[in-house]
Formats: structure tokens, C-alpha cells, sequence
């Protein structure tokens, strides 16, 4: 790192103002929002530029802290609202005060991981905010707009120490996982403190509205309000790693108890506000979580979208090809070099498993943290009723998993060796992956087992040499770039 571990601040204060010498920066999407609704509408008004304010968490920290830190009478209550508080300090001073303010991309450079790691930090916030203010809104609050400012400044410590503090930040971040360290003793050991004290520490030396610090304190989660927007944070840190965190659907449960709405309807209405968020998010270098929507087991088909616009079908079965296309491979070797985590290069392979090799069903199993249960985590062709989206086996009961833990290595189960490997699969392999034809292909980092993936064509048309060859020539090319995120050289393949 850049800094000597011996010169940085060893406490919340000390930290906060270190920072209070550093001009806060705001994204060049925000600029440019600003600029072009100044342009549009001669006088817009405070409820267009809050549309465009919220957008972004540093702006919005700015304009609350210039709003609350001014003189005011003895009977002046905080302004918590984006809105509100526009409608105090007027458009006019708004553009004069905060039109001109440095770029964050001055700073960080476009592309790089540093910028990655706070894009990723306010898409947090972003999600948060939206989640917490819909699930406030179902809970009949009155006051939903407070609870979306809260969640949108939940982890503004984060957002600054990756801004003022970048190198700091990334060395920070695993590669495999979101970079939120929610260890609050890791924490302690490189800053000396721990970011819940230090998002407080802030809020409170830069005179932020006290009820925002009381909503986000841990200790006040016992209240409705606060535990909504607990639950909302939650879940936004976690689906940004997928939707495969078993919390994610304990929060749903405890939102939809809280709400007193069926546990469905909540995700229902969240699916909706997460693909809201997706269609308005303007980073595609760090994708939504909606983009990880699609890779759940259930139904995802583009048929009837297909057929609404116009598109052209999907090649026929007989027509399909076996083996990868060289453009394909070429193209999509780019783009695997430009993944800047886990849950794209996944993304990346089964898709074009699917497309590439029209391959019927696809699935990424994960190997749990104790080694041995792998577990779906990402389905692409399988609906919710079909037994494959509930793929769940011990390694330990099954020889030729266990061996294919190993190392990365494939197989190819069909007719002529199914008697001499098929004893070697679970007892109940059948009832979840079906008697028919399929790929394995077990996925290692160096000499860490990740998982697996099985494909097959569901019966719709058999398998091939070339396609095997394929599917083990797209699956490398995925260990290779999970290897270059880890900074380890991936294991060689062997087929068994």
C-alpha cells in the first residue's frame, strides 16, 4: 500500500478528520444529469433535481450536512428529506453551491479496481435505499422518504474510505465475494476501528441529522423503521455477491412478518424494484444484481419476449451446433478478460454454454465452506419444478465426485460407460439429474475446489464429441479467468 500502516489514523475521529480535509467528489454521471436538466428546464423544479440528487450518496451527504449545519431557530426541526432540504437552500444557490463540485473519475480512473470498488459501494446504497423505501411503503410508514435517506447513507464510511482512501480499500477486497467486510475485528486491525463506529462518528462530526444516526445504529433495530431498513441493507450487501445467500430469504420472510404480507408478495414487489434499479443504473462495469435474476432455477425462457419484438428464433435443435464457433470463443474470451468478478465469469460461461453449445440445461453447483456439499447456485433452462433446481449432494458419498474435487477435471456420462461410472453417483442422482446423457466438469483456483457444472440437452438431442470438447474448452477458459482474479494459475484439466 501506498500509506505506511503506522501513519494512519488509529480511531473513528481521527479518521473523519483526516477526510474533512478532502473535498468530497461526485460522479460525472451526476454532473452531466445536472447540467443536462439545466439545460432542458430553465427552472426545475426541487422535485426534478431531487431525482437527479439522489442518484448519487456524496451529493446527497453534502446537501443534508449544508442544510443542517446552518443557522436556525431554537424551534427548527432536522430536514432528513432530499426534497425538503432543496426546497430550503433554493435551486438557484443548489447550482451555484454544489454545480461545480471535482469528479470522481478525476480521481479514480475509469476501469481501474479502485473505481470498481466504490461504484460497487453506492450501487449498495442505491439498492438499499430503493428496497427500504418499498418495503417501508408496504409497511404503511409515514415517513418512507427518511428510511430511503437512511439506507442511501447507511455506509457512507465505506464510500469515502474508497474514495480518500483507494489503495487502502482494494487491498482490502477478496476477489471472490463483495468487497463489504462485515469482520468488525478485521476491521479494527487495519483501521482501529470498526465501520459501524466510524459511519456514526461521521454522521454525527458532520452534524447529519440525529434521527438518521438513530435509524442506522445497530442497537435500534428493535423498532419497526430500523429493522426494516437493517433488513434492507442486508439484503443489498448480499445480493450483490447473487442470490444464493441463505439470509436473503430469511430477510424476505422477516420483512413479509413485519409488513404482514405473504413472504411472495414482498419478493414480488422487490423483484420489481431491483429490475427498476437495473434499467437505471448507467455503470455497466459493476452490474446490478438484477443481472444475476436470470441464473436462479425457473423459468427465464425469452420465447414470449421473442415473439413480442419481433426477434429471430432461437436456432432448432437439429440445426444447433456442436462444437463453439471460433468468433464465439475469440469474443468471448474478451469478455471474460474485462470480468471484474466471480458472478460475471459464471454469467459469461453457462450463458454461452446455453447459446453457444445449445445446451439445454446448465447448472453451476457451489462447494459449500465445510468442502464436501455442493449446492446450485446458478440454473440456466431448469423451472422451479424441475428436480435440478434443487441439486444439493455429499462429495463423501459418492466416489467420482470426490475425485472429481480434485483437480479440474470432466467427464461425459452416456450409454457406453454408464455402468462403469453411474454405481459411483449419489443413490438419488437420478431423481434430481434424470437416466439421460450429461457433461461434468468440476472447476478448481489453483489447489481450491470451487464446484461443478453438468449440462445436458434434456433428452432433445444427443451429445457429441465436439460438443464434449466444447463444453470443456468454455469451461477452462472460466477456470483460467477465476484463476486471474485470484492471482493464482488455475489447475491443469484432465478428463477422467
Amino acid at each position: 500500500m501506498a500509506t505506511a500502516q503506522a501513519d494512519l489514523p488509529r480511531s473513528a475521529a481521527q479518521w473523519v478528520a483526516r477526510w474533512k480535509t478532502r473535498p468530497l467528489a461526485i460522479l460525472a454521471a451526476t454532473r452531466a444529469r445536472l447540467n443536462q436538466l439545466q439545460q432542458t428546464a430553465a427552472d426545475p423544479s426541487p422535485a426534478d433535481l431531487a431525482r437527479v440528487v439522489q442518484t448519487d450518496p456524496f451529493l446527497v451527504f453534502l446537501l443534508l450536512k449544508a442544510v443542517n449545519n446552518r443557522q436556525r431557530g431554537e424551534f427548527a426541526s432536522e430536514v432528513t428529506g432530499v426534497e425538503n432540504a432543496l426546497k430550503l437552500i433554493g435551486v438557484e444557490r443548489f447550482q451555484q453551491q454544489f454545480g461545480h463540485l471535482p469528479l470522481i473519475e478525476e480521481r479514480l480512473k475509469p476501469g481501474s479496481g479502485e473505481y470498481a470498488l466504490l461504484l460497487q459501494q453506492i450501487l449498495i446504497a442505491h439498492q438499499a435505499a430503493d428496497l427500504a423505501r418499498d418495503w417501508a411503503v408496504a409497511r404503511l410508514d409515514m415517513k418512507p422518504e427518511e428510511v430511503y435517506v437512511a439506507a442511501l447513507l447507511h455506509n457512507q464510511a465505506w464510500c469515502q474510505l474508497a474514495l480518500h482512501e483507494p489503495q487502502l480499500a482494494r487491498h482490502w477486497a477478496p476477489w471472490h465475494a463483495s468487497p463489504l467486510q462485515d469482520d468488525a475485528e478485521v476491521q479494527r486491525s487495519l483501521l482501529g476501528t470498526s465501520l459501524t463506529e466510524l459511519q456514526l462518528t461521521l454522521l454525527q462530526q458532520e452534524a447529519l441529522p440525529a434521527s438518521l444516526a438513530e435509524l442506522l445504529a445497530a442497537d435500534s433495530a428493535t423498532s419497526p423503521r430500523a429493522l426494516t431498513l437493517q433488513l434492507a441493507i442486508g439484503f443489498a450487501r448480499q445480493c450483490i455477491a447473487g442470490w444464493q445467500h441463505p439470509q436473503l430469504w430469511q430477510h424476505l420472510g422477516s420483512m413479509a412478518e413485519l409488513a404482514r404480507r405473504d413472504t411472495d408478495a414482498i419478493w414480488n414487489r422487490s423483484q420489481k424494484v431491483i429490475l427498476d434499479f437495473a434499467r437505471q443504473w448507467p455503470h455497466p462495469q459493476v452490474p446490478p444484481p438484477a443481472a444475476w435474476l436470470p441464473l436462479l432455477p425457473g423459468s427465464w425462457s425469452r420465447t414470449p419476449q421473442a415473439a413480442a419484438t419481433g426477434a429471430e428464433p432461437a436456432q432448432s435443435a437439429d440445426a444447433a451446433p456442436s462444437a463453439p464457433e471460433p468468433d464465439r470463443m475469440q469474443q468471448l474470451q474478451a469478455q471474460l478478460g474485462r470480468a471484474a468478478n466471480f458472478n460475471q465469469t459464471m454469467s459469461l460461461i453457462l450463458r454461452e454454454l446455453q447459446q453457444g453449445l445449445q445446451l439445454q440445461r446448465v447448472v453451476f453447483a457451489l462447494l459449500g465452506a465445510d468442502q464436501c456439499t455442493l449446492r446450485v447456485r446458478y440454473a440456466l433452462g431448469v423451472d422451479a419444478a424441475d428436480p435440478l433446481a434443487r441439486f444439493q449432494f455429499d462429495t463423501r458419498q459418492s466416489a467420482l465426485l470426490a475425485k472429481l474435487q480434485q483437480k479440474t477435471a470432466s467427464i461425459w456420462i452416456n450409454a457406453s460407460n454408464a455402468a462403469q461410472y453411474r454405481p459411483h453417483l449419489p443413490a438419488d442422482w437420478n431423481t434430481c439429474v434424470g437416466d439421460g446423457e450429461f457433461l461434468l466438469m468440476s472447476l478448481c483456483v489453483g489447489d481450491r475446489p470451487i464446484g461443478l457444472i453438468l449440462a445436458d440437452r434434456a433428452g432433445l438431442r444427443p451429445l457429441d464429441e465436439a460438443g464434449y470438447n466444447g463444453f470443456k474448452q468454455i469451461c477452462l477458459l472460466g477456470v483460467r479467468s477465476l484463476g486471474q482474479l485470484a492471482g493464482t494459475s488455475p489447475a491443469a484439466a484432465s478428463s477422467s
